[in-house]
C-alpha cells in the first residue's frame, strides 16, 4: 500500500511541482490549495504526512497544525511546513504548534523528498495496517470495505470512519470529542445524540455478535472490547 501525503499550498506552480515529485518518489498524493479544504482531506484520509504552507486561504497552516495535534485521531501525523517565513520566531511558533519539520522557500526538491521519507519512516502512522481485524470483523482501509463473518457489510462514509476509529484503538475508550472531531466538520455544534445515532446504525449493520463488542462508557465515549460490553 502506497503511503499517502496531503499537500496544502495555494501557489499552483509549487503545488504541482511538489505533487509530481512526490508521486515520482512512489507516494500517493492528495493536493489542496485552500486551508479548510485541506483540513477536511486530512480528517478524511488520515495520511502518512502533511506538507503545508503557513499563509493559506481559508485556514492558516499554523491553525491546521494546532487542530491536528489537538485531535487524537490525527495527532501522530507528521507535519512539514514549507513557507517563505524565515525568521527564527516563525520557526519557533511553528514547532510550538506541532510542526515536525520546517523548510523555507525557495527549497531543493531532493531535500523535500529526503525529509519527507525520514518523517514517515519514524512516524507511528507509517505502521498502520491495511487490514484491521477484530473477532469476526474485518476492515480493509485501502478497499474501504468491511466484512462480518466473511460477508460484505455496506457502511456509509461516517459509519466506516467510526468503525475504523474504534477498531484502531480497540480495548481503549474513544472520547465523544474525538469521535465528533473525526466525523464532523463542525464538532462543537454537533450534539452527543448524533454520535449515539451513528453507533446505533453501526451496531445494526454489524449484527448482534459484532455489535455486542461496542461498549458505551456513559458520558465519556465508546470502545470496542471483549469485556462484558454494556449496550447503550
Amino acid at each position: 500500500m502506497k503511503k499517502q501525503v496531503v499537500i496544502i499550498e495555494d501557489d499552483r506552480n509549487i503545488l504541482k511541482v511538489l505533487e509530481l515529485s512526490l508521486k515520482s518518489a512512489g507516494y500517493e498524493v492528495i493536493a489542496a490549495s485552500d486551508g479548510a479544504e485541506g483540513l477536511n482531506l486530512i480528517k478524511e484520509k488520515v495520511p502518512n504526512l502533511v506538507i503545508l504552507d503557513w499563509d493559506l486561504p481559508g485556514l492558516s497552516g499554523i491553525d491546521i497544525s494546532r487542530y491536528l495535534k489537538s485531535n487524537s485521531a490525527t495527532a501522530e501525523i507528521p507535519i512539514m511546513m514549507v513557507t517563505v517565513f524565515s525568521e527564527q520566531s516563525n520557526k519557533l511558533c511553528a514547532f510550538q504548534n506541532g510542526v515536525s519539520d520546517y523548510l523555507t522557500k525557495p527549497f531543493d526538491l531532493q531535500e523535500v523528498i529526503l525529509r519527507a521519507q525520514s518523517l514517515m519512516k519514524h512516524s507511528p502512522i507509517g505502521l498502520r495496517s491495511e487490514m484491521i481485524s477484530y473477532k469476526n470483523i474485518e476492515l480493509n482501509v485501502t478497499a474501504h470495505s468491511v466484512k462480518v463473518n466473511g460477508k460484505p457489510v455496506h457502511l456509509r462514509p461516517k459509519e466506516f470512519k467510526l468503525l475504523w476509529l474504534l477498531l484502531s484503538r480497540k480495548e481503549t475508550v474513544v472520547g465523544l470529542k474525538d469521535i465528533k472531531n473525526h466525523l464532523w466538520d463542525d464538532p462543537i455544534s454537533t450534539d452527543d445524540s448524533a454520535v449515539q445515532n451513528y453507533i446505533a446504525h453501526l451496531r445494526e449493520k454489524l449484527g448482534h455478535r459484532a455489535a455486542a463488542s461496542i461498549q458505551n462508557i456513559h458520558g465519556v465515549g465508546y470502545q470496542i472490547t471483549s469485556r462484558n460490553p454494556e449496550r447503550n
